[in-house]
């Protein structure tokens, strides 16, 4: 296909991005030539790969483009590839076009025509039917279905059509030395043929017959359902597990993926190693360590060997080369329990109202030669990752302890910028350069914000540095103040961070006996963490425009693109019609200005919420490979931004460090190319992206854990699943699912109404209220009836739980909205005064029918249930039958 075909595919237009030489950086252990090797003449299954040596011409005539793959978690047989080509996303229709590709590979695509792929889809699906005898074959919503609310998610291609199509023709990078973790099964899952097997073993061995042959290969079943099934050879496995499998059903292992021949449905990979029982939370950590490709091993001799001598002697104070601060009152602003010490300020008065504030960060790079082992481990490393109890370093611990931390009272060699700025924030002149400085104490926002209290900084006993360092915490936070508000009215940018969970421990969590949180809540957003941010923030800023200023093909920047404007729009609409709020889309300014004009804090909260779905997350990239009008951030409203201010935890920011170096220096021949610093910032954007997973999914078990403490069995038979009640506020209906938000666990769930026990449901799209008709007294957590009927101690228990605000004078609301009346029994009240406590007040109800009628904003009642025998546990949401 010829570069007119790929116009023709598209829809037109021609793609002026510049082409690119393949630059290997992440070197993977898979063999993609040998596997379309096919020396038996077998049947087909994919098409071959492209050779290696074919694709940089196809690539410059335009007949091919690259970008990164990722599976739909919802519908595992969608795909797609993000391209900076283009401007939309590639849909890749079903594993055969998809061609052996696996989520975060990059891969070479070329595009086909888009009728002629959906219109093979709907034929295929045809067929389907017509071999299941018309009947349609309904998938019952799984967790994936549940996690992903209104405008969050791939978009389904019956719902919007894609602008491009394509084919999977080559795969040009796999993550390096990737691994899943899983289960073992014997036979392979979803297998007609395996299960009559199976059945029939089970039979024989009732009679006591011998069994056949033991199987050649086992099944690895990865936790994350994008990664296909995974043949593992049985000499791999543990000795005794054709005959004891059913006691590996909860014992997580490692895998990895060696070769998918054109010839396999399934890829053969090769089993690693056990971690362990799934419940234990060493192994729920390692799996998800494992599972976002997070190195957690020691460093190498190799790389030890590149630290310098510890303990480093920072004498004698090398004042030609680096600006010595060592006299000026320095200290260090971090979360508390942080042991990352990256950056320090100063602040000083030069004059009536002008002072002189300094952004410290520590030269990490002076003690990190280019292409050493060192380098390259932290480059591989690509960030630090932070779990909620416990942390996987970029660098040695014994370089940044006890080298470049910047701890009270110790020299450290840092890279600074300084500012002369008045008191309303206003620059007058900017410094960079290498320098010296000595921080005089290690305070935590907690502490700066004792100090914005007026409290007194009681862990510093010096009086005269204690009231030096309280000055300057107020001096810097009216500055910052300053530039807050200006960012915010002026500059026009918008905040797009929810507050994180934040856990609280009794103890320090060393094991599965002492790993149970003893509280969590929505952390408390502290004023004082301004005072770090906004100086960080303007620094980072600073550093973007002063090296991209000398290098504009070469400069590591980070940019957001502006959100998805078909989500955005409908977003606006959404907001108008259902919430009653004004959402004004035009700009990042717009958008924060609509939110804080929202009086109500939970449904300002709701619409933050649903406003980050709609949100393309920050991306590093190359300025020699994108179009000037796609540098700026969004969120931030800026030009220019970059990463400066943390060496110790992200690569991008070494890269920076040296980039401003080079630029200090007037150096024009820097150690990397464009198409490398480009690789490299794909990388570092994989390494971010699988570090926030990896924190989440840290939280959502420790989470888990809390719960699953004050949860109850749901029933006998089954203690592995627990469950307890809460309430939710109702974001959206649709016709066959609603979504909740349960605001103290910062959690959003869709909640199926084939999971719950309803008989009959009706959308009013008029209204936008969904009525759903409850079978009575099926519970929603077991499906069972209950074992004794809504007696004197449950109402009692509900009214506790909801309080006297819960009636509404005996008075119940049927579907149609009108008033009724029951007869005044004292059965008939009390059994009405118990569904309303399962009810909120504006949700209307009808007792005779069964029904619940609920819209957005509406609260109803929900039931949790978590299963502790998942990586990570699996939450789930359900909503309780009121008329159980």
């Amino acid at each position: 296909m010829g570069s007119s075909s790929i116009s023709s595919a598209t829809g037109g237009g021609s793609l002026s991005v510049p082409s690119f030489n393949l630059v290997p950086f992440t070197p993977t252990r898979v063999n993609f030539s040998r596997d379309d090797a096919n020396p038996h003449q077998r049947r087909q299954l994919f098409i071959p790969h492209l050779p290696f040596s074919a694709l940089t011409p196809l690539f410059r005539s335009r007949q091919l483009v690259r970008g990164m793959l990722r599976v739909n978690k919802r519908n595992r047989s969608d795909a797609y590839v993000s391209c900076e080509e283009l401007d939309a996303d590639i849909y890749v229709c079903g594993s055969r076009d998809r061609n052996r590709a696996l989520e975060g590979d990059v891969v070479a695509v070329r595009l086909v025509d888009v009728q002629r792929v959906l219109s093979e889809k709907k034929e295929k699906e045809e067929a389907k039917l017509n071999r299941n005898g018309g009947q349609v074959k309904v998938r019952l919503p799984d967790e994936e279905d549940e996690n992903e609310i209104i405008f969050g998610g791939d978009d389904d291609i019956e719902t919007v059509r894609p602008k491009y199509c394509g084919m999977v023709v080559a795969i040009l990078e796999r993550a390096q030395n990737q691994v899943f973790s899983g289960t073992l099964t014997l036979r392979r899952p979803n297998n007609k043929r395996a299960q009559e097997d199976q059945q029939q073993q089970h039979h024989h061995h009732q009679q006591e017959k011998p069994m056949q042959d033991p199987p050649r290969i086992v099944w690895f079943k990865a936790v994350d359902k994008r990664v296909p099934l995974i043949a593992i050879p049985i000499e791999q496995v543990p000795a005794d597990f054709v005959d004891q499998h059913e006691a590996y059903a909860d014992r997580l292992f490692v895998s990895s993926i060696k070769r998918w021949p054109i010839t396999s449905l399934h890829p053969f990979g090769t089993l690693e190693h056990e971690l362990g029982p799934i419940a234990h939370l060493d192994v729920q950590t390692m799996a998800i360590l494992a599972d976002n490709n997070v190195t957690h091993t020691d460093f190498t001799d190799q790389v030890y060997k590149c630290l310098p001598s510890i303990p480093y002697d920072f004498s004698p104070v090398p004042t030609d080369r680096r600006r010595d601060f060592t006299g000026i009152r320095a200290f260090t602003i971090d979360p508390a329990g942080s042991d990352v010490l990256d950056d320090a300020l100063t602040i000083q008065r030069v004059g009536d109202d002008t002072f002189e504030v300094g952004v410290h960060v520590s030269d990490v790079t002076y003690f990190i030669k280019a292409n050493s082992p060192l380098d390259k481990e932290a480059r591989a490393r690509g960030v630090r990752v932070d779990l909620i109890h416990k942390s996987v370093p970029m660098l040695p611990e014994p370089l940044t302890q006890n080298v470049t931390n910047l701890v009270p009272d110790e020299t450290r060699f840092s890279f600074s910028v300084v500012w002369k700025l008045d008191s309303e924030g206003k620059i007058l002149d900017t410094w960079f350069g290498k320098s010296m400085v000595k921080s005089r104490a290690r305070l935590s926002y907690e502490d700066a914000q004792q100090v914005l209290d007026g409290h007194a900084l009681e862990k510093i006993e010096d009086t005269e540095l204690r009231a030096g360092i309280s000055a300057d915490i107020q001096s810097l936070y009216a500055i910052a103040s300053q530039l807050h508000d200006r960012r915010y009215t002026k500059g026009g940018a918008m905040h797009q961070q929810r507050e994180p969970l934040a856990f609280t421990f009794a103890h320090d969590v060393i094991d599965n006996a002492h790993c149970i949180p003893s509280q969590i809540g929505v952390a408390k957003k502290i004023e004082a963490a301004k005072v770090v941010k906004e100086f960080l923030l303007l620094a980072n800023t600073c550093v973007a425009q002063k090296v991209s200023s000398h290098m504009p093909e070469l400069a590591l920047l980070r940019r957001q693109p502006r959100p998805l404007e078909r989500k955005i729009l409908a977003l606006q609409d959404y907001a108008r019609d259902m919430l009653g709020v004004h959402i004004n889309v035009d700009n990042a300014q717009g958008l924060q200005q609509s939110l804080q004009a929202i009086d109500n804090p939970q449904l300002r909260n709701m619409v933050a919420v649903l406003l980050l779905k709609t949100m393309q997350p920050p991306k590093y990239f190359c300025t020699g490979v994108l179009d000037i009008v796609k540098f700026a951030h969004y969120s931030l409203n800026l030009p220019l931004f970059a990463h400066f201010t943390a060496p110790s935890r992200r690569f991008a920011d070494i890269v920076v460090h040296r980039q401003l170096e080079a630029t200090l220096a007037n150096d024009r021949n820097f150690y990397l190319d464009r198409d490398t610093v480009h690789k490299l910032g794909q990388h570092c954007n994989v390494k971010k992206e699988a570090a926030l997973v990896a924190r989440e999914q840290s939280a959502q078990l420790f989470a888990s854990m809390y719960l699953n403490s004050i949860a109850t069995p749901r029933n006998v038979d089954d203690p592995s699943i627990r469950v307890l009640q809460r309430e939710a506020l109702v974001i959206s209906v649709f016709d066959d699912f609603f979504d909740v938000m349960i605001p103290e666990l910062n959690m959003e769930r869709r909640i199926h109404l084939a999971n719950l026990p309803v008989w009959r449901h009706e959308l009013d799209q008029s209204r936008r209220a969904l009525t759903m008709f409850w079978k009575k007294g099926v519970d929603t957590s077991t499906g069972r009836q209950p074992t004794c009927s809504l007696s004197d101690d449950e109402y009692e228990d509900f009214i506790d739980d909801i309080g006297t605000t819960a009636t509404t004078n005996g008075t119940t609301t049927t579907t149609n909205g009108q008033q009724q009346h029951p007869e005044p029994t004292k059965s008939s009240n009390k059994r009405q005064s118990i569904i309303q406590s399962r009810l909120s007040n504006s949700t209307g109800f009808s007792v005779e029918q069964s029904s619940q009628t609920i819209k957005a904003l509406d609260k109803v009642r929900i039931i949790l249930t978590i299963e502790m025998m998942h990586t990570p546990p699996l939450i789930r949401v359900l909503a309780a039958n009121p008329y159980a």
